[in-house]
């Protein structure tokens, strides 16, 4: 009798463990993405089974967990393709009715499971992608910067990016059987899944996978910076030219704003600089970079100052060297700046060689500081061979009082990158990337 009673007990312990361990449905959300994807995502406890039904124009995703009281949200979606989001409970199973504006073709929508991962805190998830709707990117993407030199534009390969691995479990690109799919961890053999999918931000109220709320967050947050850089910028220039007579010495720290910046574009007029086997002069690539660089620099709150804003000598027709790097250095002394970069593009005779170099004179101990802050933002983020800071007793960055460096950005001897010099890809990152290290430096 005793055998008895502890059986039964066994029975009842184990049903009611299987009930509380049933899997549940916490939450179902939608989004769309840039690409005009229609995404569905169903948070779940636990790994359930679930089956995606397609007749005529309903598609009905039916999921093999109970739906919990506060997860069922009907919901309007904002799809060419659907326009409506229904959840149900049926019983100890979830409905998940996604009425359609015309029926599927078997390529349109896919499905799959990711598997709960306690270290994200990302629970199970089932996955449905409509992509009825979805907009083609191009393949690949002209960049149409202007070269003064200018027969050739460097050709920037755009591809659509995933981050689903190629073990993931993609349940259906055509109408699913009636009968349920087993998730991985479900069965006898579980299929690996990686919890790496494209970044989404779904709301169950709807909006896009970037929210609505996200949207115009990131918009307001957008429109708030321009102002700022506008604000600063409009600063910058009515203090520009306004020379402190009482300013002693230089600024190397308290951030960038109202900070006093001098860019020197290598070259100029009669002086093409190096010459590249296309034909482009080193002249004015620096040129092209220096304007974009104190645009950026003038956004960020700096007074900036330039040597030369057109192709011309500095110290004018006819002059000497000296004359001519002295004039350079003589507009940095004049505003009493805070700092002077000098702008280069660097050649070899062997046609090979390529990468980035950032010179100093050590007559300060801020000159290393302000060609490594520099140097590390240019090689860390662009792909192209570091070689390093190098000391040099170039006149420019040796006779001026502040600190001062200059930069040799890339090899106008080298094929491949005389042909990304003369892009606006190329100009763009490179004065961004100084920028970021010039901010930096401030800091």
């Amino acid at each position: 009798m005793r055998k008895l009673f502890l059986l039964v007990l066994m029975l009842c312990c184990l049903a009611f463990s299987a009930v509380a361990n049933a899997a549940q449905v916490t939450d179902v959300k939608w989004g769309v993405d840039k690409d005009n994807m229609l995404r569905f995502v169903v948070d779940l406890t636990d790994a359930a089974p679930y089956k995606v039904e397609v007749n005529d124009k309903m598609l009905t995703v039916v999921v093999d967990a109970e739906l919990q009281d506060k997860a069922g949200k009907n919901s309007k979606t904002r799809s060419n393709i659907a326009s409506m989001m229904k959840v149900e409970p049926d019983g100890n199973k979830t409905l998940i009715k996604i009425p359609l504006s015309r029926a599927l073709k078997a390529d349109e929508y896919k499905s799959f499971t990711l598997r709960k991962d306690p270290a994200t805190k990302r629970p199970a998830r089932i996955v449905l992608d409509i992509t009825a709707e979805k907009r083609v990117a191009p393949a690949s993407v002209a960049s149409k910067g202007s070269t003064p030199a200018g027969k050739s534009n460097a050709t920037v390969s755009s591809k659509p990016a995933t981050s689903v691995a190629s073990g993931s479990a993609v349940v259906g690109n055509k109408p699913v059987n009636n009968s349920l799919k087993k998730p991985p961890g479900v069965g006898s053999s579980p299929a690996t899944v990686s919890a790496s999918v494209p970044s989404v931000s779904l709301s169950a109220g709807g909006g896009t996978i970037e929210s609505e709320k996200d949207k115009k967050k990131a918009e307001k947050e957008r429109k708030k910076k321009e102002k700022e850089a506008q604000k600063k910028a409009k600063k910058a220039k009515k203090n520009k030219g306004k020379v402190d007579a009482n300013k002693v010495g230089y600024l190397t720290s308290g951030g960038i704003e109202g900070k006093i910046i001098t860019i020197d574009p290598g070259h100029g007029g009669s002086d093409p600089g190096a010459v590249g086997d296309r034909g482009t002069l080193e002249k004015n690539i620096t040129l092209e970079i220096s304007k974009r660089l104190k645009k950026n620099l003038e956004e960020m709150g700096a007074i900036v100052y330039m040597t030369r804003e057109t192709d011309v000598e500095v110290a004018g027709p006819g002059a000497s060297d000296v004359d001519e790097l002295q004039a350079r250095i003589n507009v940095a002394e004049k505003y009493k700046s805070d700092l002077f970069v000098s702008v280069h593009i660097n050649s070899s005779v062997n046609k090979k060689v390529g990468g980035f170099s950032t010179y100093y004179y050590p007559k300060t101990k801020f000159d290393a500081k302000i060609a490594k802050s520099i140097q590390d933002n240019l090689t860390k983020n662009f792909g192209r061979d570091n070689l390093g800071l190098r000391e040099a007793n170039f006149y420019v960055i040796k006779r001026c009082t502040m600190p001062a460096t200059l930069l040799e950005l890339c090899f106008i001897s080298n094929k491949k990158e005389e042909k990304l010099m003369r892009g606006n890809w190329f100009q763009t990152k490179t004065a961004n990337l100084i920028a970021e290290g010039i901010e930096d430096y401030f800091k």
